[in-house]
């Protein structure tokens, strides 16, 4: 696990998360945290759970040096992408779905106005 320990510094560093927050975050001590920061091996779930939560793959969370690599946002930030996504397109669908109504009101009126006039026109007014 080439660079695993330096990795977790970084993800800690780069989310600012204090080793007891980034603990909570997997329901680990932050004794375990500082211990796999001086190069103690997690469990493969714990592994696992890590590089979920940050994104990454398993052999990017052991194997590459994260320092190097350009930021990648969070699951959760992902989570938070997606929902704003999706409310935009809510919001997006239900202008739409009043305008749709509104046009459909708009051509009762014209159609309304257009018999008036047309009634207006034939009595020569």
């Amino acid at each position: 696990m080439i660079n695993l320990a330096n990795n977790i510094k970084f993800l800690r560093d780069v989310n600012n998360l204090s080793q007891y927050g980034f603990a909570k975050l997997f329901n680990l001590t932050r004794g375990k945290v500082a211990s796999y920061e001086v190069g103690t091996e997690p469990s493969l779930k714990t592994l696992v759970a890590m590089a979920k939560h940050f994104n990454l793959t398993l052999d990017e969370l052991i194997s590459a040096d994260l320092s190097s690599m350009g930021p990648r946002p969070s699951e959760a930030q992902l989570a938070q992408e997606r929902l704003a996504e999706e409310t935009k397109w809510e919001r997006l669908t239900a202008e739409l779905e009043l305008l749709r109504k509104e046009n459909a009101e708009l051509k009762k009126d014209k159609a309304h106005l257009q018999a008036w006039l047309d009634q207006v026109i034939k009595r020569g007014l």
